[in-house]
């Protein structure tokens, strides 16, 4: 992780790069993490929302309850926006997943993450804001999840 010699923190512009990888959109979340990230994907009365504490369990949740429903080889990740960094611990990666889900039908995932970087450069705190009924719908479509 780059940072500015008078930045405590990632800035903008690295952080963008971070999350800019590649290597896929699991990749894109999951490098930057601390081993022990308090990591929430928000939301209600769906699957895919929970706490997870550690960089493991969020693993195990993303290859359980979204990576199943994503063909990852063909999305594209891209990073939008990125608000905060330097001087702050704080982010909002505004970012957007395009491409198909395993049934072959087009995959179109806005979403945010509100993350706070200790000093070494790694997420201690990841909010996940999720298009939930986007990927429900996915998922139903592929028999994971009921109407």
């Amino acid at each position: 992780m780059s940072k500015k010699a008078d930045t405590p923190y990632p800035t903008s512009h690295s952080i963008e790069d971070l999350f800019n990888t590649p290597t896929g959109f699991r990749d894109a979340i999951l490098a930057p993490l601390d081993d022990n990230v308090d990591a929430k994907i928000v939301g209600y009365d769906h699957h895919f929302a929970g706490e997870h504490k550690g960089k493991e369990a969020l693993t195990k949740n993303l290859r359980d309850e979204i990576a199943c429903i994503v063909d990852e080889d063909k999305v594209h990740y891209e990073v939008i926006n990125v608000i905060g960094g330097g001087d702050s611990p704080w982010a909002a990666i505004e970012a957007k997943a395009t491409g198909k889900s395993k049934t072959g039908k087009k995959l179109v995932h806005e979403h945010v993450y509100v993350v706070r970087f200790n000093g070494q450069g790694k997420i201690v705190k990841l909010r996940a804001y999720f298009d939930t009924h986007h990927l429900h719908n996915h998922a139903v479509d592929q028999g994971k999840a009921s109407a």
